[in-house]
């Protein structure tokens, strides 16, 4: 996969992106996938990156950190230590976290290198995708939480 940091961005990829966002956020799995599908079956790569962009730009909306910082991903295991990822954890669930934070501490070649990690393969572009939108909708729940608490 060739690197491509979407500037400007493909308007029409990022509607799809938002709304498979706004599916998983809404706990439909199903339409999200569908949104995903529509974005790579109309934009190809390109609009994977755009979704990634999108993605990355709402998680760090909800985290409240500024772009350019670095942050850490913890794993924590049930007696509340920090430990390193587990063997046996999903290898699209690590990517995502990596992804997560070349784009927050803004590391552009860092980014296009993670990116590039998940191929070119559609089922293995779709499927890193929808851990990635995932990850978002869970990242906005936990934001609405804190702000009900609050």
């Amino acid at each position: 996969m060739t690197g491509r940091i979407p500037d400007p961005f493909n308007s029409n990829a990022v509607m799809y992106a938002k709304a498979a966002l706004n599916a998983a956020t809404h706990h439909n799995p199903d339409a999200a996938a569908k949104m995903i599908r529509l974005l790579l079956g109309e934009h190809g790569m390109p609009g994977a990156y755009d979704a990634i962009f999108t993605w990355c730009a709402a998680i760090r909306a909800h985290l409240r950190v500024p772009l350019g910082t670095d942050v850490a991903v913890v794993y924590v295991n049930d007696d509340g230590q920090t430990v390193q990822p587990p063997k046996d954890t999903n290898p699209e669930y690590v990517w995502v976290n990596r992804v997560v934070q070349a784009y927050i501490a803004h590391d552009k070649p860092g980014l296009n290198a993670v990116v590039a990690e998940m191929g070119d393969e559609p089922a293995q572009v779709k499927t890193h995708l929808a851990h990635l939108v995932a990850h978002a909708a869970e990242v906005a729940w936990a934001a609405a939480r804190r702000a009900e608490l609050s």
